[in-house]
């Protein structure tokens, strides 16, 4: 089933539409354990105990892309629209409107008369 619109989906490629990963991570969180690594290496002076950090935070970035790989994603609209919701089908409201009138009232329609 094609969709009819969204805003950054690709009918054509799906492989498109999903996230950037960096071994099996997404991107963001990915980078987000690489800085985290190096805090620790740098506040610590302990490369075994940046190792480590790096490792468990790339293993809880793993699980987390593995259950919902646009988590990032939905954090990052809930910080920028705090009172909005969240809708995971909604792909944004479409950039036409379909306005149906009556061709008559032969025709089941209503008639807008002018007189």
């Amino acid at each position: 089933m094609r969709m009819v619109r969204g805003d950054g989906i690709c009918n054509e490629y799906g492989a498109l539409n999903d996230p950037l990963k960096i071994l099996g991570v997404e991107r963001s969180l990915f980078f987000l354990s690489l800085v985290f690594a190096l805090v620790l290496f740098i506040a610590m002076d302990g490369l075994l105990l940046a190792c480590a950090g790096f490792a468990l935070s790339w293993l809880a970035g793993r699980v987390t892309t593995a259950y919902d790989d646009r988590f990032v994603a939905v954090i990052r609209e809930t910080l920028r629209n705090p009172g909005g919701w969240y809708d995971a089908a909604d792909y944004g409201s479409p950039p036409w409107v379909v306005i149906i009138e009556g061709a008559g009232a032969g025709a089941g329609g209503r008639s807008r008369g002018g007189g």
